[in-house]
């Protein structure tokens, strides 16, 4: 009878210890996701991962060809419905107004805030609650 080797006592004792299992445990998926900036970058690569059968995909962005375009490919990869919205994030009214109607209509699961703002500050800027909110929302 072979004993185990050493290193592969190692690894287990390790994930062990930090709680990591061999067995995956399977993410729920989220039915209902809501992304800001979707119209290019991350946002766009984000709507195209979460567009599948049984998702409703919802994309905000500025440019509204492009925001259609990445529409059209989400729903060629099977998103069961997409909302593609120009959507001001700057404006935390209209923001706030969209993903209330969002949520009473669909039950959101999932917001992505990836939708962004470079403003180009520089120096010894005092930054307020507002200027957070363009930067990261």
């Amino acid at each position: 009878m072979s004993k185990p080797c050493v290193q592969n006592q190692v690894k287990l004792g390790l994930s062990a210890f930090l709680g990591v299992s061999k067995k995956k445990k399977k993410q729920p998926q989220p039915r209902t996701v809501l992304i800001t900036g979707a119209s290019s970058g991350i946002g766009k690569e984000l709507a195209l991962k979460y567009a599948k059968q049984g998702t409703v995909v919802i994309i905000t962005g500025r440019n509204a060809d492009r925001l259609n375009e990445v529409a059209q490919l989400v729903k060629a990869k099977g998103a069961d419905d997409v909302i593609a919205k120009l959507v001001d994030v700057a404006n935390e009214a209209e923001m706030e107004k969209f993903m209330l109607e969002m949520d009473a209509k669909f039950k959101l699961d999932l917001v992505v805030a990836n939708a962004g703002v470079s403003s180009g500050i520089i120096g010894n800027v005092t930054i307020g609650p507002s200027t957070y909110y363009l930067l990261f929302f």
